[in-house]
């Protein structure tokens, strides 16, 4: 009998932003939140739940990285900022 078994990743990308600088291109930009959960599977259903990771993903160079908690509700935002923090928006 053959068992099929693995660990499975499942990528949850929110559409809520944070303004704050990228620790790889070190801009001051906005970045998107990312929750990855694991679970270990038997068959391809996801059977035990292995934890979750919290990224922030940096929207200028895509990248992400790793943080312990997610920023507060009051630094989230529901649309992207299109200007840097301290100019006037464009209309």
């Amino acid at each position: 009998m053959i068992i099929f078994f693995g660990i499975k990743k499942k990528n949850h990308l929110y559409d809520a932003y944070v303004v704050r600088e990228c620790p790889k291109c070190g801009r001051e930009t906005n970045h998107q939140l990312l929750l990855q959960k694991r679970a270990f599977t038997i068959f391809f259903l996801p059977l035990i739940p292995l934890g979750t990771k919290k990224y922030l993903v940096c929207t200028e160079c895509k990248t992400p990285y790793k943080v312990k908690k997610f920023p507060s509700a009051s630094e989230i935002s529901r649309t992207p900022i299109n200007h840097m923090p301290g100019e006037q928006p464009m209309e």
